[in-house]
């Protein structure tokens, strides 16, 4: 797959189309009267059909059940005045409604990050990386795993995965309409929408772990969830965005379209910008194009606190919160945050583990991961000793 950059991407969208009522009989006969009911009937549902949810405008498919921990739209905490839309767009590019499921198929994005001073090119896969897709093939199930790479990942436990992954070379996005596209994580932003507008599926952040199946989700539009804030004056319905390191779409969706077009106006120096706040954003403009899911569908426990008082600790050291029991999908580490954790992470260690974290993903372990485990520990040490060997000697 081929990555592209400008306004190409895009279809552009104006005013609304013309609706075709389903009439198949012949004997209907249309009096005066009942034509101008007919004509003003017409009239009210053009009016209301952007508003109401996929399902109901396509007759083809039955409503699909509510899934768990979904929001409906009248929940949503209000847009700002200068965000609010007058009535919702129409979405009239000539792109209908897909009728579809979401395809059974997971994407990665990774190895984007150039190697550093000394480093070699590939990133040495680390062993929680390893379980995180692990969780995706046991309980997604998936009939297909695309793997977006520039540097492909190397060692003992990405050998172990790669037969199960369809390899994509995807080459780094530098700009979008015209915007810089500096940090590795926001070329990955790109990219993974890019992706998921050509194929559909469901998108991954490589330390998602996932707990249950996904089928309750496959029948929608597009599905993400609610990143609860850190901030305690909050409600749970006033998060701080919908966070993209899961997403669930159909191909050529109305909403990634939006969502890739608002990069327009992308901000480097805004790092959650068009990853997190913006998809909220679009969702409370353009109800009808996304399911909303509460901050305990994927991202529960959240990230915030220090000292003991942190729910990575409490994740990572305590047993008080079962995942199965919760009912949510999927768990997300936040590596960036919880690396302490993630890093000294071995076979051995969650085997014996009884925290949280350690029951769950204890699920994902293999006979492998032993014999593995030794060879990356190994490779890890000799390639750090000869890095650090490289920059002593440069600066000294």
């Amino acid at each position: 797959m081929s990555s592209s950059n400008g306004p190409g991407i895009l279809p552009l969208w104006s005013g609304a189309g013309r609706m075709k009522l389903p009439f198949t009989s012949t004997s209907i006969r249309l009096t005066p009267l009942k034509l101008v009911l007919l004509l003003f009937a017409s009239t009210f549902l053009a009016q209301l059909l952007p508003s109401l949810p996929a399902w109901i405008v396509s007759p083809s498919s039955p409503a699909p059940a509510s899934p768990p921990f979904y929001i409906p739209p009248r929940l949503f905490d209000p847009l700002p005045s200068h965000l609010a839309l007058s009535r919702p767009k129409t979405y009239a590019s000539g792109k209908s409604i897909p009728t579809d499921r979401i395809p059974n198929i997971v994407h990665f994005v990774y190895g984007y990050k150039d190697p550093g001073e000394g480093d070699i090119e590939g990133e040495l896969m680390p062993y929680y990386a390893y379980l995180a897709v692990r969780s995706a093939l046991v309980n997604i199930k998936p009939e297909e795993v695309i793997f977006h790479h520039l540097h492909e990942p190397r060692g003992p436990f990405w050998d172990l995965l790669k037969p199960h992954l369809t390899l994509v070379k995807t080459p780094a996005p530098t700009e979008i309409y015209g915007r810089k596209l500096n940090h590795f994580a926001h070329k990955s932003d790109v990219i993974r929408l890019q992706a998921l507008s050509e194929r559909g599926g469901i998108y991954l952040d490589i330390d998602m772990f996932v707990i249950r199946p996904f089928t309750p989700l496959m029948d929608f539009e597009v599905v993400m969830a609610m990143e609860a804030s850190p901030n305690s004056q909050k409600t749970a319905l006033q998060p701080e965005g919908l966070c993209n390191a899961v997403i669930l779409a159909r191909p050529d969706s109305r909403f990634l379209d939006r969502w890739l077009a608002s990069y327009q106006t992308f901000d480097g120096g805004t790092w959650a910008g068009h990853s997190v706040q913006k998809p909220w954003e679009l969702a409370r403009q353009h109800p009808s194009e996304i399911t909303v899911l509460s901050n305990r569908a994927f991202f529960w426990p959240l990230w915030e606190g220090s000292g003991e008082e942190s729910r990575i600790r409490y994740v990572h050291e305590e047993s008080k919160h079962d995942f199965h029991a919760s009912g949510q999908f999927a768990y997300h580490t936040w590596e960036s945050l919880a690396a302490h954790y993630l890093e000294a992470l071995t076979p051995q260690s969650l085997e014996a583990s009884q925290s949280s974290f350690g029951k769950m993903a204890k699920r994902f372990i293999t006979p492998d991961d032993d014999e593995a485990y030794r060879v990356w520990k190994e490779t890890k040490d000799r390639e750090t000793k000869r890095r650090d060997e490289i920059r002593a000697k440069k600066s000294s």
